[in-house]
């Protein structure tokens, strides 16, 4: 069985990347300097599969480490204070195999505040073969203290110029270069920016050859939109829980991606109307779903009707 699109067209090197012109040149420029010069906290900010983890894992094959060295923690799942420390105490020991070790937290903005408190002197002076790098898709949510200490790798959404050229570009691999522009256009209109949920959707059409088929399968991927829209709607209007839940309940689909939807759309809505109630109401919508799923998605919707 082949690898899903996504794992298999993951970026080796930074060349690959696509778009984020910005972020790969700066981290290109720190690349050039002796290891000792470096920064050695590192925080990869930006929207939910855009290529931070992806980056940061190129820039520590780039460093000389090696996978036994490189640690990776889900910070929703680490347990504070107590983390830290042993973090602290494990990162003096030398790398077992490459040049340097390389620690990556993902999701960062989910420690506590005793957490971010801890993790200061950690990533102030950090040993000169450790790198400390954090990832977050809400960087507003660690303390001033943390941000400063890291070196800030912005890594953006993807616009649709670039969103199209990477699909032609993985078409043209796979050897098909007949993907009607229809299909490449929703794509990039659907993805909100990131490239992972593009090919993702170029996976799931890219053997399908029916165009009017293969738009309806971008939608399913996607979300079931007419449900979103009228979630939506009903969060707009301030529409009772009793409303809501029926729209939840039928609603299917990944809730990481209705939750993104929702965004896009309470987005248009506030650049329209510029009205506080939808802002404190996206508020609501901030964290992804990958751990909690539709369970979150359904929290979100219930504290956004309190708003």
């Amino acid at each position: 069985m082949s690898e899903p699109l996504h794992i298999k067209y993951r970026p080796k090197k930074l060349e690959d990347v696509a778009g984020n012109k910005g972020a790969v040149a700066t981290v290109k420029s720190f690349l050039e300097r002796e290891l000792i010069d470096m920064p050695h906290s590192w925080l990869f900010s930006g929207p939910s599969g855009t290529g931070k983890t992806t980056i940061a894992r190129i820039v520590a094959h780039e460093l000389g480490c090696s996978d036994i060295d490189f640690i990776e923690y889900n910070s929703g799942s680490m347990r504070g204070v107590d983390s830290i420390r042993d973090i602290e105490q494990k990162s003096k020991l030398s790398p077992m195999k490459g040049k340097v070790k390389v620690y990556l937290f993902d999701e960062v903005h989910n420690w506590t505040a005793a957490a971010q408190e801890a993790s200061l002197k950690l990533l102030e002076d950090a040993p000169k073969n450790v790198f400390f790098f954090l990832a977050t898709t809400n960087p507003e949510k660690l303390r001033k203290a943390v941000r400063t200490r890291c070196t800030d790798i912005a890594v953006k959404a993807l616009n649709t110029k670039d969103i199209s050229a990477l699909i032609r570009r993985i078409c043209e691999e796979e050897g098909i270069g007949d993907m009607p522009k229809e299909v490449i256009q929703k794509i990039a209109s659907s993805c909100d920016g990131s490239p992972r949920e593009a090919v993702k959707m170029l996976d799931a059409v890219i053997d399908i050859e029916e165009l009017d088929e293969a738009l309806e399968a971008i939608s399913a991927v996607y979300t079931a939109e007419t449900e979103i829209i009228d979630l939506c709607r009903a969060l707009t209007q301030g529409h009772s829980w009793n409303k809501i839940s029926p729209i939840l309940k039928n609603l299917e689909g990944d809730p990481e991606n209705a939750r993104r939807a929702i965004l896009g759309y309470f987005t248009k809505v506030l650049l329209d109307k510029g009205d506080l109630r939808i802002a404190e109401m996206m508020e609501q919508f901030e964290s992804n779903y990958y751990d909690t799923g539709k369970a979150g998605l359904v929290l979100s919707c219930f504290a956004a009707t309190q708003v």
